[in-house]
């Protein structure tokens, strides 16, 4: 089984913004299951606090990472969300009327 360290390296610059040790950290806050932290970055949502606080509004990383239109942006709901396009309330909002594939 990979360290969230190796999963956060695998998915590259996006997830850890040349601070890979830091980022670990921020991201062993709040989950300690690499499988769970591997799944929010594939969903595109790099921020761990973006992450835990889906988790805490009952959205799962399958749920963050429906494909959405947002501000003539085309990307996913996690990404919108962790880079603060678009806010939790916006992103409980498209999943309401996003049907699920």
């Amino acid at each position: 089984m990979q360290t969230i360290q190796e999963i956060i390296n695998a998915h590259g610059d996006f997830s850890h913004d040349g601070d890979p040790e830091g980022v670990t950290r921020e991201w062993e806050k709040y989950f300690q299951n690499p499988q769970e932290v591997d799944a929010w970055l594939r969903s595109r949502c790099y921020k761990p606090i973006c992450a835990h606080q889906f988790k805490q509004r009952g959205i799962t990383p399958e749920e963050a990472s429906i494909v959405v239109i947002f501000n003539s942006v085309l990307d996913t709901i996690g990404f919108h969300v962790s880079s603060k396009v678009m806010d939790y309330e916006e992103a409980e909002e498209l999943l309401l009327i996003t049907p699920s594939f």
